[in-house]
């Protein structure tokens, strides 16, 4: 899945779910690289919608989420179906120490990310 942006536009982030420690050292990473903006970050996927719709709302797109597979108030599996159900342009990445094995031959947890980390 190729992510849409035109040339100029930034790569906009939305964060699902980490610690504030790993969320800060994440966004930190991120702004240095001056073609990505952090957009915001959500506890769940249910939040993460109201985000996107706030950053569309605001003109600012949201290309990529980022989660892991065990997050706040929901697990990262939900937050993906979640937000790709409703925006399926979105490309999602997980990062997880679950084994991949489990993740992809558990019904339970199968979601339409793009990218396991």
């Amino acid at each position: 899945m190729a992510i849409k942006k035109s040339v100029n536009e930034k790569l906009g982030i939305i964060t699902i779910g980490f610690s504030p420690v790993v969320r800060e050292g994440l966004q930190s990473i991120m702004t240095k690289d001056e073609r990505i903006e952090v957009i915001g970050d959500a506890s769940d996927g249910s939040e993460a919608l109201v985000r996107i719709k706030r950053a569309h709302d605001r003109g600012q797109t949201v290309n990529v989420v980022l989660t892991e597979t065990r997050n706040g108030k929901a697990d990262g599996v939900q937050a993906t179906r979640i937000v790709k159900d409703a925006f399926p342009e979105i490309a999602v990445i997980v990062l997880t120490e679950v084994s991949m094995t489990l993740i992809l031959s558990t019904p339970s947890t199968q979601a339409p990310a793009v990218i396991y980390f």
